[in-house]
């Protein structure tokens, strides 16, 4: 199976849930659009998965208690776009590596939820 690399499934859960909070839409119309969208590139990113990541960043931000939650989000898409590590800028396509293609193993919804954490975290740092 193609799985989709961790920081592709991380983002397209927080595009998700970005459009979900803003809009007046049925999560499932975001999710079904987006499964279609990467049904040619990744077996993995099913409406199902992407409504469990959804539903988790949803409930990670409520426990946050943030009065706006979509700036968490907003950080979180930025940081993950444009860095790999912390320092460390992302590299799309390289020589003898491409940053999209798919991987062997499966990402678990877990795994996406720690870069929420850890954008939410610094960006409260940099405002204190």
């Amino acid at each position: 199976m193609k799985y989709s690399p961790d920081w592709v499934l991380s983002i397209v859960c927080s595009v998700i849930t970005k459009r979900y909070v803003e809009a007046n839409v049925p999560i499932e119309s975001f999710t079904t659009s987006f499964s279609a969208s990467f049904e040619t590139i990744y077996d993995d990113l099913t409406t199902s998965k992407l409504r469990a990541g959804v539903e988790a960043e949803m409930r990670f931000l409520a426990a946050f208690n943030d009065e706006n939650p979509m700036k968490i989000v907003n950080a979180h898409i930025f940081n993950v776009v444009t860095y790999s590590k912390p320092g460390k800028k992302r590299k799309l396509k390289g020589i003898f590596s491409n940053g999209i293609s798919p991987k062997w193993t499966e990402t678990s919804i877990a795994k996406i939820i720690n870069p929420l954490r850890y954008s939410s975290f610094s960006l409260d740092l940099i405002q204190a």
